[in-house]
């Protein structure tokens, strides 16, 4: 991902699924313990086939909120995504 922030944004330089992930990363930068936000990064790079970045952000999910069953589970469905 290019890092030009807004005014990338503001310029054309990113594409649609970079607009979504820059916007993703900053509702994490201004919630960083949002599970809801943290959830829909992880779909995003899985939509996007980026199980690897899905794994790091899954990883932080089940660090926030270790009881969330979802979170418990995400590993296992992620790695399902490798094959």
């Amino acid at each position: 991902m290019k890092t030009v922030g807004r005014a990338g944004l503001k310029t054309g330089l990113l594409t649609p699924a970079e607009e979504a992930e820059v916007a993703l990363r900053q509702c994490i930068t201004i919630e960083s313990g949002n599970v809801s936000y943290l959830q829909a990064i992880v779909q995003f790079y899985l939509t996007k086939g980026q199980v690897v970045k899905a794994r790091e952000v899954g990883e932080q999910m089940l660090a926030e909120d270790p009881g969330n069953p979802l979170g418990r589970q995400l590993p296992d469905f992620i790695d399902s995504k490798k094959e």
